[in-house]
């Protein structure tokens, strides 16, 4: 059973999930000094993550649409299993599985993200040269 705690960081993962994907108001929900790591790649700040969200609007010119297949709360942690599919900037059908891990601090802002997805499947679905 959740604790409140725990219900509160859900919510507020959703409500940013929610944003992130509009493109609108997603950093009220973002620490300053948040880290995004994706792969190997780090985001550091309000900076990189505009810069993050930037990317995936280009990678994504049409949007996309996310299924969460489970999502999991234990104390500072939501852990979110969901697929995205979409059509990309290069025209193909995108569906991929991603498994989103958000930490968030006492104040219920997100400090760290690290986000896991098939990268190979990703990259030959993209046009990585209109980033």
């Amino acid at each position: 059973m959740r604790s409140d705690r725990e219900h509160w960081n859900v919510s507020v993962v959703e409500m940013f999930r929610d944003a992130f994907a509009s493109g609108e108001g997603y950093l009220d929900y973002v620490d300053e000094d948040a880290i995004w790591h994706v792969f190997h790649s780090v985001y550091e700040g309000a900076e990189g993550i505009m810069r993050l969200r930037d990317t995936a609007a280009k990678l994504y010119p049409n949007g996309y649409t996310t299924e969460v297949q489970a999502m999991v709360a234990e104390g500072n942690r939501v852990v979110v299993q969901q697929t995205i599919s979409a059509v990309t900037n290069s025209g193909a059908d995108y569906f991929n599985y991603y498994v989103i891990v958000y930490e968030l601090d006492d104040k219920g802002l997100i400090t760290a993200v690290w986000e896991y997805l098939n990268n190979v499947y990703a990259q030959d679905k993209f046009d990585l040269t209109q980033l």
